[in-house]
C-alpha cells in the first residue's frame, strides 16, 4: 500500500509540473503517455506496451543494422528513443549515401551523440521563423572541433510546407543515392494536429517512391493512440522494431 501511495503522489507531482509549464492539451496528452511508460518501466524493467512481461535481453552492439534498406522505401521505426533509427541512417551514410536529417534534436547533439558524418541537418525549433534559414553557430551546440554542415537550417514545426519543400528538394536532387531521417514526428503532431501530419507523411512517402530515395521515420507507439499509429503504419512502406 505504501508503494502504491508513493506512486500516486509521484504521478500527481509530474502532472502539476507539466500543467505549470503551459502545455496545450495535445502536448499534455503525449507527455502523460510518455511519463506513464517511464514510470511503469522504472517499476518493472521488463514492462513493454506491446508484449507480455518476460525476460529481456540487452541489445548487442552491431556495425551493420539488421534492416536491409531498399531504394524508394519508407521505414517506420518503432522505438521510444531514436537510437535504432540513427544507427540505420548512420550505416547508410557510411555505405556511401548522401543524407538529410530533419530533427527535433539540436544539430550539435545529433552530430556528437550519433556520430553523424557530414550531412545537412534541418532543426525543428519553435523560433524557426516563417521560413527556413541558416543556423547561427551559437544555436548549434557544437562539439569541441566545431564541425557542422554549413547548410544546416532551422524551421518552425508548424511550417509543414517548408519542411516538405526541403525534403522534396533533397529527394529530387539525390534520388536513389539519398537517405532522409525525420525525427520528431510527435512534435510535428503536437503543433499541426494528426490529420495534417498524416497528409504530410503521405506526400513524403509518395515522394520517396517516385524519387527512389529512402525515408526513415522513428516513432514511439506510447505517444499516440493505437488507431493513429496504425494509420502511420499503413501509409509507410515497412515497419521496423528499432529496439531489436
Amino acid at each position: 500500500m505504501e508503494g502504491y501511495q508513493e506512486g500516486v503522489n509521484t504521478a500527481w507531482d509530474e502532472i502539476l509540473k507539466m500543467t505549470a509549464k503551459g502545455y496545450n492539451s495535445q502536448e499534455f496528452q503525449m507527455m502523460i503517455k510518455s511519463k506513464r511508460y517511464a514510470m511503469l518501466k522504472e517499476m518493472d524493467p521488463t514492462f513493454s506496451p506491446e508484449s507480455p512481461p518476460g525476460p529481456t535481453r540487452a541489445p548487442s552492439p552491431r556495425s551493420e543494422p539488421d534492416t536491409q534498406l531498399v531504394a524508394g522505401t519508407s521505414y517506420l521505426v518503432k522505438e521510444v528513443k531514436p537510437d535504432g533509427s540513427f544507427a540505420i541512417f548512420n550505416y547508410a551514410l557510411r555505405s556511401g549515401k548522401k543524407g538529410l536529417c530533419v530533427a527535433r534534436i539540436a544539430p550539435g547533439t545529433v552530430k556528437n551523440r550519433y556520430k553523424i558524418p557530414d550531412s545537412k541537418i534541418v532543426w525543428l525549433v519553435s523560433d524557426g521563423g516563417s521560413e527556413s534559414g541558416p543556423l547561427p553557430p551559437s544555436a548549434l551546440g557544437l562539439g569541441r572541433d566545431g564541425s557542422v554542415g554549413c547548410d544546416d537550417e532551422k524551421i518552425a514545426p508548424d511550417k509543414l510546407p517548408w519542411i516538405f519543400s526541403n525534403i522534396r528538394a533533397f529527394m529530387d536532387g539525390n534520388g536513389a543515392s539519398g537517405v532522409v531521417i525525420l525525427e520528431g514526428l510527435e512534435y510535428l503532431i503536437a503543433n499541426n494536429g494528426f490529420k495534417s501530419v498524416l497528409s504530410f507523411i503521405q506526400q513524403l512517402n509518395e515522394s520517396a517512391v517516385s524519387t527512389k530515395c529512402i525515408l526513415i521515420v522513428p516513432v514511439s507507439p506510447t505517444t499516440m493512440e493505437p488507431k493513429e499509429f496504425a494509420q502511420l503504419e499503413k501509409e509507410l512502406g515497412e515497419t521496423v522494431d528499432g529496439s531489436a
